[in-house]
């Protein structure tokens, strides 16, 4: 359902991952996705900090369950992002992960901004995992 790329496959299967053979439908909301994803990789800590392509690369640890607490914090993008859903953190929890309507996104705590990483899962991951560039920081709404 969210596949990985191969560059990024075997940072989860040494994270102890077990590729699940379960066929659902696909998820549409940013709650259904979160829980899909999370049925999947929950409490997984993936990666590791250090140096990347073109950033550091981050640590990505899956929550073991929706963290309504951590949605909450995007509400000054929200007119951008509609709804979404906490899925994790990365970079030593200094990065939260969300997931959204039209993708993935995310919001760094050090300096107080959002990021979005695309519309795959994968891509997502590769940025976070791999040290590649977010891109621009999205403005406020």
């Amino acid at each position: 359902m969210f596949d990985l790329s191969e560059g990024i496959r075997h940072y989860f299967k040494k994270a102890g991952w077990v590729p699940s053979n379960i066929h659902a439908e696909i998820p549409q909301s940013p709650r259904e996705k979160a829980l899909a994803l999370l049925s999947e990789f929950a409490g997984l800590e993936v990666g590791s900090v250090g140096a990347g392509i073109e950033l550091a690369t981050s640590d990505v640890c899956f929550y073991s369950e929706l963290n309504p607490k951590a949605s909450g914090v995007l509400n000054a993008w929200k007119k951008q992002t509609g709804e979404v859903e906490a899925i994790a953190t990365a970079h030593h929890d200094h990065i939260i992960i969300y997931v959204g309507v039209h993708g993935f996104y995310a919001f760094t705590d050090p300096d107080d901004k959002l990021y979005e990483l695309g519309p795959e899962f994968s891509l997502a991951m590769e940025k976070l995992l791999l040290g590649l560039s977010y891109g621009t920081a999205m403005k406020r709404d």
